[in-house]
């Protein structure tokens, strides 16, 4: 019974220990830490990481970047893939810009998802365009 009753304490003196911490007692800033830039979220800079987000950064570091689709060039990509903001509603505040990445619902994809969506929008089916499998990602998912 002593060793349960010592065991029990060290549990609870472990846990009390590790408790977490409320992050404004600790000085940190967690919007900064998601490297989302100071500023308009209507500036190019805010933009190309928001829409970015929707990747993992191995993807997103090297990817084209537009306002929307047919919109206007952000960023020029090197890798083959493009990301953008997908949410059909467009901004809640066109004139402050999205409320945050979410919001946006950005996507990116390689040309062959993108090919997919072309046709898709154009009421097709992509059939000879596609050449193989498109990829996507959507990190932030949908609204």
């Amino acid at each position: 019974m002593k060793n349960f009753l010592i065991m029990i304490s060290a549990i609870f003196y472990m846990a009390g220990c590790s408790a977490p911490t409320n992050n404004a007692d600790s000085g940190m800033d967690m919007a900064n830490m998601s490297g989302e830039p100071d500023g308009p979220h209507t500036s190019v800079e805010w933009q190309v990481w928001a829409y970015s987000t929707a990747a993992p950064e191995f993807i997103a570091g090297g990817a084209t970047v537009y306002d929307g689709p047919g919109g206007n060039l952000l960023r020029e990509g090197t890798n083959g893939w493009t990301c953008l903001p997908a949410n059909p509603r467009g901004m809640s505040d066109p004139e402050n810009g999205w409320v945050d990445a979410h919001e946006a619902m950005p996507a990116c994809g390689d040309a062959e998802f993108f090919k997919w969506v072309t046709a898709y929008f154009a009421g097709t089916e992509p059939g000879v365009e596609m050449e193989k499998d498109g990829y996507a990602w959507m990190l932030h998912g949908d609204m």
